[in-house]
């Protein structure tokens, strides 16, 4: 089965999932265990973990720093860890 790409799903699909990812994170289940169990890749689940310890609840609703995050991520990626935005 092929992994589910957050930003090809419907806003409230992205929320559950974002919302069952925080859960399980919340239980004491590793990235990697959460990433198959919703079938999303480990980094999705890394981000949404990030954003949450930054935010709070409202990462679940793909906040301005949660793009922020995303964005700083695949630039520093492309930079090989340079400087953020």
């Amino acid at each position: 089965m092929d992994t589910i790409h957050l930003l090809k799903v419907s806003p409230e699909t992205r929320k559950t999932i974002k919302e069952q990812a925080i859960r399980l994170h919340n239980k004491g289940k590793k990235e990697a265990e959460i990433a198959d169990a919703l079938n999303i890749s480990y980094q999705a689940v890394s981000r949404i973990i990030r954003a949450y310890k930054k935010e709070g609840i409202k990462a679940l609703n793909g906040s301005e720093t949660s793009i922020r995050l995303l964005v700083n991520s695949v630039l520093q990626a492309i930079r090989g860890g340079g400087q953020s935005l």
